[in-house]
């Protein structure tokens, strides 16, 4: 059923909403790999690529042949559960026209019985009301009336309570669906026609809260009262400025939902996927080294680590073996290793 967010007075008016989310990670671990620099612990491996290019790198264990699905697929399922975790926060967040099942289109725009608006500022509000549907799928309702016209049903005096009873009756006898925005205005006169005060109220049906929620309306609400309050212009032009800026606002992204959605993004599918290129890179040399260790009898290929002591876990068995066949292994042009 239709609900009011709230309205405004020629006295002011207000209404507030909060909001809020948190997020979490987690990581494994397992034999240190690297390819450019030594840690506590790690085995300096070397080989022959099949361009005949030496190669080197660190490992924290031993080097066993693994697959790729072995690398990729764990942080591949954390990327999946990302794009469907995004998708879901894209529906709820991303602001979506309403579809046009959910509103009725009814052109009815205005209704202004007691001529408290003239015709130009009439036709203003219509060209505004028109381009918020266009923008949002949810159409606008303005009824107005002078106050002495309230309905005895609902009390002698204009107030909040009034004037949405009011505005609960006229919208689910006005519309048969929940996708209109509807706005009671009122205004009490003296004997010369001059307005003493004015009051207004929103009634708003349920399918328009995704784009007209507290925070939607909180701004409307400052931009209603703001113009309303303003001597330069008609009550008119200040009721349809309202839609023309709110329809902007609606449909644009919070900034503070685009941080939110960027380090989203960032933690649940841009590391991962950093991760998954990584750890393919890291077997392809893992399994590049196994294939030329297994056809060269087997026997690890390790070296002393620069800088470091020999009882940097080096296995010195291995290290002799090569160092009796090291003038036979490629190097780079200036005698060097070469390294990524």
């Amino acid at each position: 059923m239709p609900s009011s967010h709230g309205g405004g007075h020629s006295g002011g008016g207000g209404h507030h909403g909060s909001g809020g989310f948190r997020s979490s990670g987690s990581k494994n671990s397992g034999p240190k790999f690297s390819r450019t620099k030594p840690f506590p612990g790690a085995r300096r491996y070397y080989y022959i690529n099949t361009m005949g290019v030496r190669r080197s790198f660190y490992y924290g264990g031993v080097p066993q042949k693994r697959s790729l699905a072995s690398v990729i697929v764990p942080p591949l399922i954390f990327i999946i559960a990302g794009i469907v975790m995004a998708t879901v926060m894209f529906a709820v967040i991303i602001p979506t026209k309403l579809k046009p099942s959910k509103c009725v289109f009814s052109g009815a725009f205005v209704s202004d019985a007691d001529d408290l608006f003239t015709s130009e500022e009439e036709n203003a509000m219509i060209d505004s009301f028109k381009a918020f549907y266009d923008k949002t799928g949810i159409e606008p309702y303005l009824y107005a009336f002078e106050s002495h016209n309230l309905p005895a049903e609902y009390g002698t005096e204009i107030n909040r309570k009034s004037m949405e009873s009011y505005a609960y009756n006229i919208y689910v006898n006005t519309f048969s669906d929940e996708g209109h925005f509807m706005i009671l205005y009122t205004e009490t006169l003296d004997s010369s026609g001059n307005v003493q005060s004015w009051f207004w109220v929103d009634m708003a049906g349920n399918d328009t809260g995704n784009l007209i929620d507290d925070d939607a309306f909180d701004y409307f609400q400052d931009v209603m009262q703001r113009y309303l309050n303003a001597s330069s212009i008609s009550k008119g032009e200040a009721i349809a400025r309202s839609f023309d800026e709110s329809a902007k606002s609606i449909m644009k992204l919070p900034i503070f939902q685009i941080i939110y959605l960027s380090v989203f993004f960032l933690f649940f599918i841009g590391l991962p996927l950093f991760a998954c290129i990584s750890n393919a890179k890291d077997m392809k040399e893992m399994n590049e080294y196994c294939d030329y260790r297994d056809k060269n009898g087997g026997v690890d290929f390790t070296e002393p680590i620069p800088g470091m002591t020999s009882t940097s876990s080096v296995d010195t068995k291995s290290t002799d073996a090569v160092s009796s066949s090291e003038d036979d292994k490629p190097s780079s042009d200036d005698g060097s290793d070469l390294f990524d």
